[in-house]
């Protein structure tokens, strides 16, 4: 049986919760497989959006959109070079420098979006904060404990700090996210957690920023809360995903999700759950 140690991620939830045996690969077999282009294109404008809201805590003033969109294009250029690409189908045929040339496109465009819609609406009070909450365990059990990195915490209300906070998280999507998307979103609710262990209350509301990376990218924006019964539900869900490691459980996905193919998934041409050759047709 494995014990489990060290910590657990939104991001370790989110990838267990989809495919048991991907996280298996990944945290502990350990491997690393290039990130897919749209990792790079969400990467470069996070960083602009931390560059202008890591000054704006104090400045209270936006950068240029200028910055921002320069800040992004520089990050993604770095991202591709440090942590290689990953094609699909369609991208192979393509070509690389042509599908590098679109998505650096779709970067500066998604940023200036940041930048014109998105940063003017927030006051940050943190930015890429990190918090650290130790799970209650055995005293002979191996230290385990909650780890997440907001993306950005903010007053509610820019001209009143009497408000409270709002914890916001900004996403680069391809498509719009349905209305509800927000209301079951467990990245959102660990946020709340570890939000309510720094400040001793619930944030305000939770916030989607997204950014709808189409031909003229577009802000669609969601918010919501969380309480007490989402505080349970996210705590059940890690405590049945960490049960299930201790017991070497790793269930593969579906192999008829979407997520379980060559073009989305770095391990799966050496997935044992998928097949990896054609399959031969046999006339009637």
């Amino acid at each position: 049986m494995m014990e489990l140690k060290g910590h657990i991620s939104p991001s370790q939830l989110h990838t267990f919760t989809e495919c048991g045996l991907r996280w298996y690969f990944r945290y502990v077999d350990g491997k690393i497989v290039p990130p897919a282009m749209a990792m790079h294109r969400g990467k470069g404008v996070h960083a602009g959006a931390e560059l202008n809201f890591t000054q704006k805590i104090e400045s209270r003033t936006d950068l240029p959109v200028t910055d921002i969109v320069d800040c992004a294009a520089a990050s993604f250029e770095d991202s591709l070079a440090k942590g290689g690409i990953r094609l699909n189908a369609v991208e192979e045929t393509e070509g690389l420098d042509k599908v590098k040339g679109k998505s650096l496109d779709e970067t500066v465009k998604c940023a200036r979006v940041f930048g014109e819609s998105v940063a003017p609406l927030v006051q940050p009070t943190m930015v890429e904060k990190r918090i650290v909450v130790p799970l209650e365990r055995g005293i002979d059990r191996p230290h385990l404990e909650l780890l997440g990195i907001m993306d950005v915490v903010a007053m509610a209300d820019p001209s009143d700090a009497t408000r409270g906070e709002r914890v916001r998280d900004l996403k680069i999507r391809s498509k719009t996210p349905p209305k509800d998307a927000i209301e079951t979103d467990s990245q959102l609710s660990f946020y709340a957690l570890l939000y309510k262990q720094l400040r001793g209350t619930f944030p305000v509301d939770v916030t989607l920023d997204t950014i709808v990376c189409t031909k003229e990218p577009k802000y669609a924006p969601s918010s919501s809360t969380r309480d007490e019964e989402d505080v349970r539900v996210v705590l059940y869900r890690l405590s049945r995903m960490i049960n299930a490691i201790e017991k070497d459980v790793f269930v593969p996905a579906d192999p008829g999700w979407w997520g379980c193919s060559r073009d989305w998934c770095g391990f799966y041409n050496e997935c044992p759950a998928v097949r990896n050759r054609g399959r031969v047709i046999v006339g009637v």
